[in-house]
């Protein structure tokens, strides 16, 4: 993961902020999973997005043609750890904007490879290991199988302040972890799929009470139970 714009563009805040007030109700139904709230899909026939759709082409040269879906996920303070996982199987790339600051203990958790192409050539070793594991000694062991030798890679929580943009490559092993901090970690989130994508059909509910179950529910589902 990598913030890719310390500080977006003020019209693209102002919107985000018009569209948070209007989900933020949804959002504190907490419960103890990471959830979301879609408020655009591009299977949907009305479309209220209009404006943070052209910000996102004219001022970030996003092909916005490949855009899915805009919405905002929340992490409750004290959350469950999701699994470590690869989003839809690698076929998609993903952008936050975090609504508060994240530090070691509220950010986001993933694996950051000393090589970029190494980890983009690990892909389908790393989906095979997607929603199995929650801890980071299963992964290091899991991989150490397939001879990833674990000085090419760290842990790491995304840091970063509110309101900067950070980029979820389509390769990246990660998972939303508990909520370590004193609010609810928000950001808004924009989900493009990659221009070779063989699937990005990402369901297109409006809310997500488990943001975990909307891939790979059955396998998430069997696996919990091995923690329980």
């Amino acid at each position: 993961m990598e913030v890719i714009d310390k500080k977006i563009d003020y019209e693209l805040k102002k919107y985000i902020k018009e569209n948070y007030v209007k989900v933020e109700n949804i959002l504190k139904k907490h419960n103890n999973k990471i959830n979301y709230v879609n408020i655009y899909h591009r299977s949907w026939n009305i479309n209220n997005c209009e404006k943070i759709i052209d910000n996102l082409k004219n001022k970030y040269s996003f092909d916005t043609s490949k855009l899915i879906s805009l919405g905002f996920i929340s992490a409750p303070v004290n959350c469950d750890n999701q699994f470590f996982h690869i989003d839809y199987k690698g076929n998609t790339n993903t952008y936050f904007i975090p609504l508060i600051d994240l530090n070691n203990n509220n950010g986001t958790e993933y694996i950051e490879f000393d090589n970029k192409f190494y980890n983009i050539n690990l892909l389908d070793k790393l989906n095979i290991i997607s929603n199995i594991y929650l801890s980071q000694d299963d992964v290091v062991n899991h991989l150490s199988m397939f001879d990833v030798n674990p000085n090419t890679y760290k842990f790491k929580f995304l840091n970063c302040e509110k309101w900067c943009m950070v980029k979820l490559p389509y390769y990246c092993l990660h998972r939303g972890r508990t909520n370590n901090g004193f609010c609810d970690r928000i950001m808004f989130q924009i989900v493009f799929y990659k221009d070779d994508a063989l699937y990005y059909n990402i369901p297109n509910e409006h809310y997500y009470d488990d943001a975990e179950l909307d891939d790979e529910k059955n396998k998430i589902l069997d696996n919990r139970k091995n923690y329980e």
